[in-house]
């Protein structure tokens, strides 16, 4: 426990010479100060108006402030569609009462319907004063004789509002469409060259099973395609396979700038330049 050191009164310092008190002295007659008493009513006007510029700014950051995303609305809305959808159910509706409030009547739906192997926010869009409606996509598993299996990945529409109590979930979910996927960059030109692909793959052995805490023990590559950045550099993207000591396989993708000239390698990064090299 960090200790905590109350002041101490310390005793009065005494009186020294300079110290003592002296006769007050009689300040000279005030003479053509009027101009005082007519520039006072306009110089507190101008400080009023001052004083309530400050304070209007600082209201109307608050106010900014107030509309930013509050801690936690991720964890929230997450949690909700997890408890949901895994929880919930004809007889136990009291699970959600710390989301939405109050017991919703959800007859007809068994507890346990659904398993959730995760979930994960989208999006956030501002839906009014305090109030956010949250995309949540949740990979789910339907209960089956035996166990359950993989259905799909579902994305849930939960409005959330902030209360002087907390946050609160305003209903159900919804259900949403799936997004749109943004379109992918087109893959480069194929390398055949047998001295690159010799290139690359020694790189990838001596990156991922090269030391002795690596990973991987194997990598096999799968596809090498490049894109020529100048006269004696090829950027390439390889895809591989790399697997550990239990014989698990990971795929992978690596992006490499190679020299033409000294078949130097080196790891791409989306500014240009690089880093390490073999």
């Amino acid at each position: 426990m960090r200790a905590v050191n109350y002041p101490v009164s310390a005793p009065a310092p005494p009186i020294m010479a300079a110290d003592e008190r002296r006769p007050l002295e009689t300040l000279p007659p005030i003479r053509n100060y009027r101009w005082l008493r007519q520039v006072g009513p306009f110089g507190g006007a101008a400080l009023t108006l001052l004083l309530i510029g400050f304070l209007l700014g600082r209201v109307l950051t608050v106010a900014t402030n107030s509309d930013d995303i509050p801690g936690g609305l991720e964890g929230f809305a997450e949690m909700y569609v997890a408890t949901l959808l895994t929880r919930a159910g004809g007889g136990a509706e009291e699970v959600l009462i710390p989301y939405l409030g109050y017991v919703p009547d959800l007859a007809g739906f068994e507890p346990g319907t659904w398993y959730i192997s995760h979930t994960a926010v989208w999006s956030i869009e501002k839906a009014g004063p305090d109030r956010w409606t949250v995309l949540v996509a949740a990979d789910q598993l339907g209960r089956q004789a035996g166990g359950y299996a993989p259905i799909g990945t579902f994305f849930y529409s939960v409005e959330i509002e902030r209360t002087s109590t907390g946050l609160r979930a305003t209903s159900l979910p919804s259900l949403a469409a799936t997004p749109s996927s943004p379109p992918g960059n087109p893959p480069g030109e194929p390398v055949d060259d047998p001295h690159t692909a010799d290139v690359v793959t020694g790189f990838l052995i001596s990156r991922f099973t090269g030391s002795p805490t690596s990973r991987f023990e194997k990598v096999t590559v799968r596809t090498i395609t490049g894109t020529e950045i100048g006269a004696d550099l090829l950027k390439v993207e390889v895809d591989f396979l790399a697997v550990d000591a239990g014989g698990l396989v990971t795929p992978l993708a690596y992006r490499l700038n190679i020299s033409t000239t000294d078949w130097s390698v080196s790891e791409a990064i989306d500014s240009g330049s690089s880093r390490g090299s073999n």
